[in-house]
Formats: structure tokens, sequence, C-alpha cells
């Protein structure tokens, strides 16, 4: 896998096999895929190359993935190119098209680049600050002025919030930390905003807050419970997340905001006692 992958793809890839074999998973036939579309990143001299490759699934007609390889310089030195990170977005998605130069290349964008509604790191951060807070904030905090509300924001936290209060049950309370990946990568798009990638890893820690509070386990069939092979657990337990994400962020202007429209998730670890 090292051959083909680095960085935050090889973390996620790495989990999503070692998932698949928990889950007893037997290799099919591949999928093929369609209107396959390579678009070159113009970086900076010094900067590392890189580009996107956009396809489609056959056998998901209307979602689309992408794939970004870096050149082998920032992947450890190894000979070739890698995929560092990449997306599917949700089906139905209208995804805006690269703005390419005569000359084929599509412009970057900067992290700190005051074209957009927000820059690709601010993005990041409100996006990680908006899924690792719980509690009931008031729609003028700075992750709702930047991002709007969908499952990928308000319904995941809302998901969270349901797991809380009623598997939970007031005994045992869960922490999440949502740290970004240093690595943002953007590209202009024909509507003068962009199409951004990043990632972040999250850690959810479960600690019980009464005292003779029940012992709780991950019983649903997803990461969790595969890769706690059903434990029970009295003290704390630890769940460790990777997610890369892709976002439409629009050209900067009064009441737009960006949107989360796609994402390569993984469960990586469940530790605890």
């Amino acid at each position: 896998m090292e051959q083909i992958h680095a960085g935050l793809a090889l973390e996620v890839s790495r989990a999503d096999y070692r998932l698949a074999r928990l889950e007893g998973w037997q290799p099919t036939t591949p999928s093929r895929f369609t209107a396959v579309e390579f678009t070159l990143a113009r970086v900076l001299a010094g900067q590392p190359r890189w580009f996107v490759v956009s396809r489609t699934d056959t056998s998901q007609a209307t979602s689309r993935s992408h794939l970004i390889f870096m050149e082998s310089s920032a992947t450890g030195g190894l000979a070739g190119w890698r995929v560092v990170t990449g997306s599917t977005a949700a089906d139905g998605q209208d995804l805006p098209r690269f703005a390419r130069s005569p000359d084929g290349y599509a412009d970057t964008v900067s992290r700190d680049t005051h074209t957009l509604v927000a820059p690709p790191d601010r993005v990041a951060r409100a996006h990680a600050q908006w899924v690792a807070d719980l509690r009931d904030t008031s729609d003028a905090s700075d992750a709702r002025k930047v991002l709007t509300a969908n499952g990928y924001t308000a319904e995941a936290v809302r998901k969270r919030r349901i797991e809380r209060d009623t598997r939970l049950q007031g005994q045992w309370d869960v922490q999440i930390q949502a740290r970004p990946t240093k690595a943002v990568y953007g590209l202009r798009t024909v509507n003068g905003g962009a199409l951004v990638w990043y990632g972040f890893r999250e850690t959810h820690t479960y600690l019980p807050v009464v005292e003779g509070a029940g012992r709780i386990s991950f019983t649903s069939q997803d990461g969790r419970h595969l890769l706690s092979g059903g434990r029970w657990y009295s003290r704390v337990v630890k769940v460790r997340f990777a997610t890369g994400f892709l976002a439409v962020v629009p050209a900067a202007g009064a009441g737009r905001r960006a949107t989360v429209v796609g994402d390569w998730h993984s469960t990586l670890e469940v530790s605890g006692q």
C-alpha cells in the first residue's frame, strides 16, 4: 500500500483494509470508472507538484470521487507519485468545474486567500470546531458563519448528541477533539470560487461521569464494534478516526457559505479499560 498511498490516504486506506478483514470481506470484481479527468495544479516554484483525478464509478453513476496525487519529494522520497488524500462527493452534488488557463493548468488557492468567503484553513478549522462541539451553541458561532448546515456538519452533530443522550444515558460523557491536518489543497473554479480538500483526525474520549456508572460497549456493526471486538469498558474508551473532506467554497460575498460535499473516512483504533 505504501507504493501508492502516503499521508492521510495511507492512514485511511490501512484502516479500511483492516476493517474489511474483520468483516470477512471477500474481493469482488473491481469497479470500472468513466469520465476520468486529470487536472494539473499550477504551483509556485519550490513547492511540490500535485494533480487531481476526477472519476465516476459505473456502479454509482452520480457519485463523483477525487484523488489527489503528489510527487515523491513530498511523500517520503519514494520514487513516483502517491495518493495523499481524496473524497467521494455525495450523490447528486453539482460540483463546479475547475477554471483552466490556456496552457491547461488550474490555479491553486493559497491557504490564507481573501478572495473566497473564507480561506481554506479557516474552512477546515470551522468544520473541526463544529463537529467537536456537542453543546447547543448559537448559530452566530464562527463555524456556522463559514459553513452550511448539512449532513457533514449539523446532522453529524445531531447524531452524536442522540448517542450521548440516549445510549450513554447521563452515566458517561463523550469529549471530542478534531484536529485539522496541515495539508490543504484548493483549486479555482469557473464561478470564482474553489474546490478545497482538507482533513482532520478525531479522538472521541468516553468517560464515566457518575459513581457506579454501568459498562459500555459498541454493539452496532460499525468500525468501533469491529475494532473493539465487542468488548465492554468501565473506565475509559478512546476512539480515533481520520477523514479527508471536500468543500465547495464560493467567492467572497455577503450571505455565502462553504458547503462540505464529500469525504473519505475510516475508524482507526479503539482502546480503553
